[in-house]
């Protein structure tokens, strides 16, 4: 819980249905002891009834949450934390199957962000893991190294010498 100093994560995935007001409601009262929140932006409009991710992600904050990061698909993601935005773009990258990659997106996320990696580093982490998921058929999880290399190709990222 926040207030103890752990970080707390939650997404929601999509309500069947459709996010009703009693259910953005309760959401209300959880996002308060939340530390991470990962939307799409799906359902962060369906949350908030914002179509742009800055005003989605402001509303969101203004119900407690501390970070917010509303994953845009094809289009990468964004996020805020107190004043702080940051919008990171897609890795560009051929398509086999999406299916997942929200949940890859935050593995790779959280994983960076237990390294101790800034807002960013971990942004662009978790997008190139979640790139290297959707784009095979088989062995679709990437291993840290891949992931790292990839990344690093694109956006200068913390050492991780104990992880390749």
């Amino acid at each position: 819980v926040q207030h103890s100093g752990k970080a707390t994560v939650l997404d929601t995935g999509w309500d069947p249905d459709g996010w009703p007001q009693h259910k953005r409601t309760e959401l209300g009262r959880i996002l308060r002891h939340i530390s991470f929140f990962f939307p799409n932006m799906d359902e962060a409009r369906a949350i908030t009834g914002e179509n742009a991710p800055d005003k989605a992600a402001a509303i969101l904050l203004e119900m407690g949450v501390q970070t917010v990061v509303i994953k845009l698909g094809s289009e990468g993601s964004f996020a805020q934390s107190g004043s702080q935005q940051i919008r990171r773009t897609a890795f560009p990258i051929k398509v086999f199957d999406a299916v997942g990659a929200g949940d890859v997106y935050n593995a790779g996320f959280l994983c960076t962000l237990r390294l101790g990696w800034g807002l960013e580093d971990c942004m662009v982490f978790a997008s190139a893991a979640s790139a290297l998921y959707i784009a095979h058929s088989e062995d679709r999880f990437p291993s840290f190294s891949d992931v790292y290399h990839l990344a690093c190709r694109h956006h200068q990222l913390p050492e991780a010498t104990d992880w390749l």
